[in-house]
């Protein structure tokens, strides 16, 4: 990697942390816009609360906490800009940084997990089919596992814990980082890819005109987005 002194001063300054503040405010405009419009819906046709609905609020608290995160990193550990200049212009916030990310990892899975919990508990409500029902406890499983997987690999991934920003203790090691990324999003898409497809089958079965079918795929795909 090229040094920071190695860098034209154009590189030194590009900066993105606007960017990052600005979609992490979107996203919790958004969050507890849509959240706030399921529970209107929900008061205003006096549905009984279910799995679905007591898992939904954590999933809310939990991506707000996640775009927070987010606009606290820019504001307090430099991102936003290159590597090389912070560590040029402000070799501690990397510690700062490192510890962040490490409690970035502890928050992720839960944002990804609860949302979807949710979903699937609102499936197995909608849908008797028995084979449906099955699939999704499947997909629980599979969802929950990889979260628990997920939180002790990310605490134990470097040993010790304080070895993720302090590089000079001894003996200390990590394994392969970014291989672990990249395995445990396998079964994130996967399961929502078969989230997307699960209720599919149900929907285009149902006894009503072409046009609603059609729009209730949108709104099983727009959920699930």
């Amino acid at each position: 990697m090229a040094s920071g002194h190695s860098r034209s001063p154009e590189y030194l300054r590009e900066y993105s942390g606007g960017t990052l503040i600005a979609v992490a405010i979107v996203f919790i405009v958004l969050d507890l816009l849509f959240v706030g419009l399921r529970e209107l819906a929900r008061h205003r046709t006096k549905a009984t609360w279910g799995w679905n609905d007591y898992l939904i609020l954590p999933a809310l608290i939990v991506n707000i906490g996640l775009c927070i995160h987010g606009i606290v990193m820019v504001g307090v550990e430099g991102v936003g800009h290159y590597l090389d200049a912070v560590l040029m212009f402000h070799p501690h916030g990397v510690v700062v940084w490192a510890k962040c990310i490490y409690a970035l990892e502890m928050i992720y899975l839960p944002a990804v997990a609860l949302p979807k919990l949710s979903i699937l508990s609102l499936y197995f409500r909608l849908f008797p089919n028995k084979v449906i029902r099955a699939i999704t406890l499947v997909i629980v499983g599979i969802v929950l596992l990889n979260w628990l997987a997920f939180v002790f690999a990310s605490a134990f991934e470097r040993s010790p814990v304080a070895y993720q920003w302090d590089k000079s203790i001894q003996g200390g090691h990590c394994f392969d980082v970014h291989l672990f990324y990249r395995m445990v999003n396998v079964p994130n898409i996967v399961t929502d890819i078969a989230m997307l497809i699960l209720p599919m089958p149900m929907v285009w079965k149902l006894h009503t005109s072409k046009p609603r079918k059609v729009g209730l795929t949108i709104c099983f795909l727009a959920g699930r987005v």
